[in-house]
């Protein structure tokens, strides 16, 4: 359209719905209401979709929407020229460099996390302390699908789990909650449960936090976590120094005595008595 082009518009309005106004390109936007559920047609978030939250005056003379993206629940800012009303919801990349949704990917040294959206330059993950993290494709060190799936370990009451098994968190953040094993690293699983809205229901727990589902039915809780029905101080001593010996999994530490005095390592196992 030039300079000189104009418009011709049908009022909506019943009672002037026979007069058809003349107007001038500059002279109209494209009107959304808040709510409105829009595709990205154009621009850096072509095919974005999501939900406008927030409507606001740019340059130029521009209309800016602030859309809540559908994949990545946060705000982007799209002109209003550039969207379209949908009912559409953009399903996302499956990969991006090699990386694929459902890795579990190696991010550092000594940290892996579970890749749960794809995007256009990166990937949002899990890490093993439940912390979300986006990682570039060339800051991930490979994955660890195959480990991962071979991996057997110990739920609270020395029970083996592995992947595809469903368990009961029993103390902390996600006591009560069920979810299935998607992958093990060390002692730490990560867990799906579909009635969780964040992160695409995926969480974190330790291995001894859990146990496997259907194994009990007496397992008790309290509001400050899991009481369970072993109750004499003995066992609570060994479950308590077993948690103590999780911990030191993955932490850098200098040994002061023995042959190896002097010597800095990575703790990959520990026991009741060694490391």
């Amino acid at each position: 359209t030039g300079p000189s082009s104009t418009i011709r518009v049908r009022p909506l309005d019943i009672q002037m719905a026979s007069n058809i106004v003349t107007l001038h390109p500059h002279q109209i936007v494209k009107y959304f209401d808040i709510g409105a559920h829009v595709r990205v047609m154009e621009g850096i978030f072509c095919g974005e979709t999501g939900t406008i939250v927030k409507l606001k005056d740019g340059e130029n003379s521009d209309m800016i929407a602030v859309v809540l993206a559908d994949l990545t629940s946060k705000e982007i800012q799209v002109r209003v020229a550039h969207i379209q009303e949908s009912m559409e919801v953009a399903q996302g990349l499956d990969s991006l460099g090699g990386i694929e949704y459902g890795d579990l990917i190696m991010i550092s040294t000594t940290d892996v996390a579970m890749v749960i959206s794809v995007g256009r330059d990166d990937v949002e993950t899990v890490t093993s302390s439940g912390a979300i993290k986006r990682v570039k494709p060339e800051e991930s060190r490979g994955n660890r699908n195959i480990q991962s799936a071979r991996t057997v370990v110990n739920d609270a009451e020395n029970t083996p789990i592995k992947c595809g098994n469903d368990v009961t968190i029993i103390e902390g953040k996600y006591a009560r909650q069920t979810g299935t094993i998607k992958h093990i690293y060390r002692t730490t699983l990560w867990l799906h449960n579909s009635k969780l809205s964040a992160n695409r229901g995926i969480f974190v727990a330790r291995a001894r936090s859990c146990v496997l589902s259907g194994k009990r039915a007496d397992i008790q809780t309290t509001s400050a976590g899991y009481m369970g029905s072993v109750q004499n101080s003995q066992d609570k001593m060994i479950r308590d120094f077993r948690n103590r010996s999780d911990e030191m999994l993955g932490k850098t530490v200098k040994l002061i005595k023995g042959q190896f005095k002097g010597h800095m390592g990575i703790v990959v196992e520990a026991t009741d008595t060694h490391v």
